[in-house]
């Protein structure tokens, strides 16, 4: 009788230390410059099992969607959702009109898929006729330049 009372308490024991465990779960993200030098460290913390996993927001982006932020000199660039169904959208914030912007988007195999010049502060690209898989997404401002991984399923 005692061991069966310890098996249970053994079992009780591991399922509290296992959710615990995917409640404190992170993410690290790393951002490199065109030297490979690490330049930024960010964490992300990931939702645990008790916290709101609805499949959409008000903004209409899947929870499994990422937004991507990076900083080119002075602006900040967001890139979202990724992964995406075959349509995203790049913001710049702050980028006034002297500001040259351009936004390139290749294929794995370096074909490209869609570029614009003199890009505004929200350029939306539709890939929808394109295969699923992994694209190479460029936005360039002033001569700097950040690289994302964007993925259409």
């Amino acid at each position: 009788m005692i061991h069966i009372i310890k098996q249970f308490l053994f079992f009780i024991l591991f399922i509290l230390g296992s959710i615990s465990c995917l409640n404190g779960q992170q993410h690290i993200e790393f951002t490199y410059d065109a030297s490979g030098n690490r330049i930024t460290r960010q964490v992300i913390e990931m939702k645990g099992p008790n916290e709101n996993t609805s499949d959409s927001t008000d903004s209409g982006i899947d929870s499994k969607e990422k937004i991507y932020t990076e900083l080119i000199d002075s602006y900040k660039v967001t890139v979202f959702p990724n992964p995406n169904k075959g349509q995203f959208k790049i913001v710049i914030n702050n980028l006034n009109n002297d500001t040259n912007a351009s936004v390139y988007l290749h294929s794995i195999s370096g074909v490209m898929i869609f570029s614009k010049n003199n890009a505004g502060e929200e350029t939306f690209v539709d890939i929808g006729k394109y295969d699923n898989g992994a694209y190479i997404l460029t936005v360039e401002i002033s001569g700097n330049r950040k690289t994302w991984k964007i993925i259409k399923n």
